[in-house]
């Protein structure tokens, strides 16, 4: 379960701790140059393709806000948190980053692919 801060941290539990994620405008900066421009299509292609070691970057930006030089992509990788909290973790950041909510509006929902493959990655899973 992924749970949203008054302030916009999402809070991400890996190795049965919690620690905060947040996308600010250096965090999204740092994704476009690190992962590329179209850094969102790239993330839910990863998420869909279980490409972890762009998740991880997308994680170790996010946790970096909150947590400076603690998780750098290698030790996301060693901690390897469960897929599915961690990229509906980063979701949320960023439509946090983009919305000011985890939920967008609705004439965007087609530009949102991260939340679409999560919440449909969630009902198969879940047999919803």
């Amino acid at each position: 379960m992924v749970i949203v801060m008054e302030h916009g941290d999402v809070l991400l539990t890996m190795n049965n701790q919690s620690y905060f994620l947040k996308y600010d405008w250096r965090a999204i900066n740092r994704l476009i140059n690190e992962i590329g421009p179209k850094f969102d299509e790239d993330i839910a292609a990863a998420s869909a393709g279980y490409e972890t070691p762009t998740i991880a970057t997308a994680l170790s930006i996010g946790l970096d806000a909150c947590h400076p030089g603690e998780f750098p992509v290698d030790r996301i990788m060693e901690l390897s948190p469960p897929l599915i909290p961690a990229m509906a973790a980063v979701n949320d950041g960023l439509m946090i980053a983009f919305y000011g909510s985890t939920d967008p509006p609705e004439n965007t929902e087609k530009k949102t692919p991260i939340r679409s493959w999560i919440l449909n990655r969630i009902r198969k899973v879940m047999r919803i």
